[in-house]
């Protein structure tokens, strides 16, 4: 195992943040690198004000972690376009979490009911669909999250930087900033379908979420600015503020595909909430790990030791796309790049007994059987000494449990 004083600058990056995630803790490259130099170089070479910006958070979170509690109520503001899916995943994160949803809608449309000052004002910018102004909405955050001593989820709030600052400035950051991300064609066709149960303050969709009942469709409203004219003013002016609500929360933002089923979105959503990371921390670090496979087999064969082969095989549909994934896989490892066409093309110019009968079928204008096939590809995976990465042909299923077979194992299946 390699003492943390050797790893490079990326990688203790990515260590220090792997175990801070446990603790809730995110490091800046500024901070990490300080970390770095102190361990590596000693004290002279490290960046004093970003070692002690690290030390704070790590003695905040030892203070913090004092009550039993801390390590099971995160704090989680949710960010997405409207109709994002942020009202779904709110209702399972307080299920699963036991925490305070805070909802500057449900905030907001409580105040209008109530017919307060602040509602009447707020209404008239609701039903253009214009933002709330600052002064309306800070007073109303800053009373729902007065006293809260367990975690909270702060849903539609903030969405300016003014008041994201504002919000940091009073000492509230959350372990995470989750984004959701759908695309704004997808998220047109949800809201202009989505509907409110003004009774229970449910909402639903007329197409993925109907009313479980006749009743309950029966009192259903659409609220005013859910209409396809509106809907684009206020895509417009989310897309004109995520970016800077983002910077103020960097160390915290993560994002997640919200272009896909509920539960799928919920399961990405709690691992980064459980771990920290989302999906391209995850790359990252696949990535990373990839990099140590390269070093090590290096080492091996620089030793005389015979190196496991590392091979990727990449399926996928006519068109989706394997041949050029297999080439930028291929460039980004060191792999042999291998294909169906190549493969026969090879054995038939080198003439060799398969060739031969690869060429025959060919000429005929016939398909070339599955054993064929497979056995050439058999002989090509063992000749890539250095790793591959394959195509695949699209074989039957007893036939790739044969190719399976021949070949040993594949470490990675995309």
């Amino acid at each position: 195992m390699r003492s943390v004083g050797t790893l490079e600058r990326n990688e203790w990056f990515t260590f220090l943040n792997d175990v801070g995630s446990s603790h809730r803790l995110a490091f800046t490259q500024e901070e990490s690198d300080s970390f770095h130099a102190f361990i590596s170089d000693g004290v002279d070479n490290m960046a004093i004000e970003h070692f002690q910006s690290g030390m704070s958070k790590i003695g905040a979170s030892e203070t913090a972690e004092d009550s039993p509690a801390a390590a099971t109520a995160p704090r989680i503001i949710i960010a997405g376009a409207p109709a994002s899916g942020k009202g779904t995943q709110c209702e399972r994160l307080v299920a699963k979490y036991g925490i305070k949803h805070i909802s500057t809608g449900d905030l907001l449309r409580a105040a209008v009911v109530a017919g307060t000052d602040l509602g009447k004002t707020a209404k008239g910018h609701m039903e253009k669909g214009e933002l709330v102004p600052d002064e309306l909405l800070i007073p109303l955050v800053a009373e729902g999250l007065s006293g809260v001593s367990e975690g909270w989820l702060l849903d539609g709030f903030p969405r300016t930087q003014g008041q994201a600052q504002a919000l940091k400035d009073t000492g509230v950051v959350p372990d995470v900033l989750l984004v959701l991300d759908v695309p704004d064609s997808e998220l047109t066709g949800r809201c202009v379908d989505r509907r409110i149960d003004p009774v229970s303050g449910k909402i639903y969709h007329l197409k993925t979420n109907p009313p479980e009942d006749d009743e309950i469709a029966a009192r259903l409203v659409q609220r005013a600015d859910d209409t396809a004219e509106k809907i684009q003013t206020r895509l417009k002016l989310y897309h004109e503020n995520k970016d800077a609500v983002c910077a103020v929360f960097a160390d915290q933002v993560r994002h997640v595909d919200g272009n896909r089923a509920a539960d799928e979105v919920s399961t990405a959503i709690c691992r980064v909430v459980d771990t920290g990371a989302d999906a391209d921390m995850d790359a990252s670090a696949a990535k990373i790990q990839a990099t140590f496979r390269g070093k090590q087999t290096r080492k091996q064969m620089q030793q005389g030791v015979a190196a496991p082969v590392f091979g990727v095989l990449l399926v996928g549909a006519p068109a989706s796309g394997k041949g050029a994934q297999s080439g930028l896989i291929a460039n980004e490892y060191g792999l042999t790049r291998l294909s169906t066409g190549d493969i026969v093309r090879k054995a038939i110019n080198a003439e060799s007994d398969l060739g031969k009968q690869a060429k025959e079928l060919t000429d005929a204008g016939a398909d070339l059987p599955d054993d064929l096939l497979v056995q050439l590809t058999v002989d090509a995976i063992k000749a890539s000494t250095s790793g591959y990465v394959y195509a695949a042909a699209s074989y039957s299923s007893s036939s790739y449990a044969s190719w399976s077979c021949q070949t040993c194992k594949c470490s990675a299946v995309s």
